[in-house]
């Protein structure tokens, strides 16, 4: 949304499409609920590297070509692993997005975040209080001075 209104501000020209539905984008964390979308089409498993047998995988789950996962991994729901990628032994992992290249440790518990090389971003906010009005964090000092002055 920033990038749209900054294209707009500058004099740019936006080209609007009408769609039968939309996903929201305006954080990162947006990414996960995303792939959760996209992988809740099919709710099948996709294995594209070869994987230890003591691996326990929950579908839906994508994992791609080029990836190594330890023994005793447990993989899904709603987990995207991207080439290049490593699961250490006895990771966890759910509602996740592993982005290309990204280590997870030995024994790692990995549930609702995106993991990259070098960067991970937690969604901890649970999905009830995402639709629940909010106010600014300001906002009874906002009221209080308003009712003093």
């Amino acid at each position: 949304t920033p990038a749209i209104q900054e294209l707009i501000g500058s004099g740019g020209n936006v080209t609007a499409l009408k769609a039968d539905w939309q996903l929201h984008l305006g954080r990162e964390i947006d990414l996960l609920k995303i792939n959760k979308h996209f992988l809740g089409q099919d709710r099948d498993t996709h294995i594209l590297s070869e994987i230890p047998a003591s691996v326990r995988v929950m579908a839906p789950v994508r994992i791609d070509p080029q990836v190594s996962i330890g023994p005793n991994a447990r993989i899904g729901p709603n987990v995207y692993v991207e080439s290049g990628a490593h699961v250490g032994q006895d990771a966890v992992i759910s509602n996740a997005l592993i982005l290309a290249n990204a280590d997870i440790p030995n024994g790692d518990d990995v549930h609702n975040q995106i993991v990259g090389r070098r960067m991970r971003i937690a969604d901890d906010m649970p999905d009830a209080n995402k639709t629940r009005p909010s106010r600014p964090q300001d906002w009874d000092a906002r009221l209080q001075k308003g009712q003093k002055g």
